[in-house]
Protein backbone atom coordinates (compact mmCIF):
# COMPACT_ATOMS: atom_id res chain seq x y z
CA UNK A 1 0.00 0.00 0.00
CA UNK A 2 1.60 3.27 -1.07
CA UNK A 3 0.18 6.21 1.35
CA UNK A 4 -0.15 9.60 0.08
CA UNK A 5 0.08 13.28 1.89
CA UNK A 6 -1.65 15.81 0.20
CA UNK A 7 -0.81 18.81 1.27
CA UNK A 8 -3.61 22.20 0.99
CA UNK A 9 -6.23 19.02 0.50
CA UNK A 10 -8.59 22.65 -0.16
CA UNK A 11 -6.78 24.05 -2.96
CA UNK A 12 -6.26 21.02 -4.57
CA UNK A 13 -6.74 21.23 -8.42
CA UNK A 14 -10.19 19.94 -9.82
CA UNK A 15 -7.85 17.50 -12.61
CA UNK A 16 -6.68 15.94 -9.53
CA UNK A 17 -9.92 15.63 -7.72
CA UNK A 18 -10.52 13.41 -11.32
CA UNK A 19 -7.74 11.14 -10.76
CA UNK A 20 -8.26 7.87 -9.69
CA UNK A 21 -7.14 6.45 -6.16
CA UNK A 22 -4.54 4.10 -8.30
CA UNK A 23 -3.72 7.05 -10.68
CA UNK A 24 -2.74 9.48 -7.23
CA UNK A 25 -1.03 6.48 -6.06
CA UNK A 26 1.19 6.24 -9.20
CA UNK A 27 1.50 10.15 -9.87
CA UNK A 28 2.37 10.02 -6.36
CA UNK A 29 5.13 7.35 -6.86
CA UNK A 30 6.28 8.93 -10.47
CA UNK A 31 6.79 12.38 -8.18
CA UNK A 32 8.99 10.47 -5.75
CA UNK A 33 11.09 9.35 -8.04
CA UNK A 34 10.49 5.45 -8.80
CA UNK A 35 10.57 3.96 -12.18
CA UNK A 36 7.48 2.32 -13.85
CA UNK A 37 9.16 -0.95 -13.02
CA UNK A 38 9.36 -0.02 -9.14
CA UNK A 39 6.08 1.61 -9.63
CA UNK A 40 4.56 -1.33 -11.10
CA UNK A 41 7.02 -3.86 -8.23
CA UNK A 42 5.33 -1.59 -5.28
CA UNK A 43 1.86 -2.11 -6.15
CA UNK A 44 1.63 -5.42 -7.52
CA UNK A 45 0.98 -4.40 -11.13
CA UNK A 46 2.35 -5.17 -14.32
CA UNK A 47 4.44 -2.63 -16.52
CA UNK A 48 1.97 -2.49 -19.15
CA UNK A 49 -0.67 -1.59 -16.44
CA UNK A 50 1.57 0.78 -14.81
CA UNK A 51 2.43 2.16 -18.22
CA UNK A 52 -1.80 2.28 -19.31
CA UNK A 53 -2.35 4.45 -15.79
CA UNK A 54 0.44 6.76 -16.65
CA UNK A 55 -1.34 7.18 -20.24
CA UNK A 56 -4.79 7.95 -18.50
CA UNK A 57 -2.94 10.35 -15.94
CA UNK A 58 -1.27 12.19 -18.46
CA UNK A 59 -4.09 12.28 -20.93
CA UNK A 60 -5.97 13.85 -17.60
CA UNK A 61 -3.83 16.17 -16.57
CA UNK A 62 -3.05 16.69 -20.60
CA UNK A 63 0.63 16.74 -20.04
CA UNK A 64 3.15 14.93 -22.47
CA UNK A 65 6.65 14.18 -20.02
CA UNK A 66 7.23 12.80 -16.89
CA UNK A 67 9.05 15.96 -15.68
CA UNK A 68 5.59 17.88 -16.36
CA UNK A 69 3.67 15.13 -14.10
CA UNK A 70 6.65 15.16 -11.57
CA UNK A 71 6.64 19.01 -11.17
CA UNK A 72 2.67 18.96 -11.57
CA UNK A 73 2.52 16.72 -8.29
CA UNK A 74 4.78 18.44 -6.27
CA UNK A 75 3.42 21.74 -7.07
CA UNK A 76 0.15 20.54 -5.74
CA UNK A 77 1.43 18.78 -2.39
CA UNK A 78 1.35 15.35 -3.12
CA UNK A 79 4.21 13.69 -1.16
CA UNK A 80 4.77 10.03 -0.19
CA UNK A 81 3.99 9.57 3.98
CA UNK A 82 7.21 9.77 5.63
CA UNK A 83 7.44 6.08 6.33
CA UNK A 84 7.05 4.90 3.05
CA UNK A 85 9.88 6.39 0.79
CA UNK A 86 11.16 4.45 -2.36
CA UNK A 87 13.64 2.50 0.21
CA UNK A 88 10.81 0.77 1.46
Amino acid sequence: MVNIVIINDSELPPELKALTERELQILTLIAAGYTNKEIGSRLNLARATVRNNITRIRAKLNMDARGKLIKFALDNGLRLDSGDSAAN
